[in-house]
């Protein structure tokens, strides 16, 4: 009997061990979820090599210290690379940038491809170029989204999907970024980025579950690092539904 009980208390011990590990690795994983509420995808079309861009950088940077973000609003800096062309190559800067611009010009999103350019859920946005700057809000529920990201892993679902086609987008966002620019039209001047897409890519699922890898950055290694997801219909680059959070002691290989 002695002996049936130890054994008993051994198992017992190497399940509670085992449960203990599962347990710690999922303290590490960061859950990111929206609930009911739809927040607003920001996206700015930018560049390092239009002066007219570093305003508009700058203003959306302040969106890090407030208390809408992650909330309300998820901010996206897409560099573009045709400006590459005019004296200075923007190390942020790609081609994919460039084509989901072209996109949304294509779906009748925006009025021509420029920089610096603002869409907001999908919509051409020049109120930044007024003098109140006031961000539309949306109004109504949107899809709820969710994503667990461990490690480099994500898994991310909506319980508002059935069997319709969804494609999920996952950005990788720089935090902190200062580059000095040497040439063309911002030459010698210092310029901060915050929010800046250093990688980013799409899955498509038709049950409103996703699992993926973080997308691997390609350019230099930047301060602090965060993360925006959103869902949209494949016909259409409008957004359903947007989350985003920090990823703290992030440290791509």
């Amino acid at each position: 009997m002695s002996h049936l009980f130890c054994r008993f208390a051994y198992i017992c011990l190497v399940i509670a061990t085992i449960s203990t590990r599962v347990c710690a690795s999922d303290d590490r994983a960061i859950v990111i979820e929206s609930g009911d509420r739809k927040a607003s995808l920001i996206e700015l079309f930018t560049s390092q090599g239009c002066s007219s861009c570093p305003p508009a950088e700058k203003w959306l940077n302040k969106f890090s210290s407030r208390r809408e973000l992650w909330i309300d609003y998820v901010p996206v800096a897409f560099h573009v690379d045709y400006w590459n062309g005019l004296g200075w190559k923007d190390p942020f800067s790609s081609k994919e940038n460039s084509a989901r611009q072209r996109r949304h010009q294509e779906e009748n999103h925006l009025s021509r491809a420029y920089t610096p350019c603002f869409l907001v859920d999908g919509r051409e946005w020049k109120g930044w170029f007024s003098l109140n700057r006031k961000l539309p809000r949306v109004q109504g529920p949107g899809h709820p989204l969710s994503a667990k990201i461990l490690d480099t892993q994500v898994d991310a679902w909506s319980s508002g999907a059935t069997t319709e086609p969804l494609v999920l987008h996952i950005a990788l966002l720089g935090f902190d970024i200062e580059s000095q620019i040497k040439a063309g039209e911002n030459v010698n001047r210092t310029l901060h980025h915050n929010f800046t897409a250093l990688a980013w890519d799409s899955h498509i699922s038709t049950n409103g579950r996703w699992s993926a890898a973080l997308p691997v950055p390609k350019g230099p290694r930047v301060a602090r690092y965060g993360v925006a997801l959103w869902i949209n219909r494949p016909e259409d680059l409008s957004p359903l539904q947007a989350i985003g959070g920090w990823l703290p002691g992030y440290n791509p290989k």
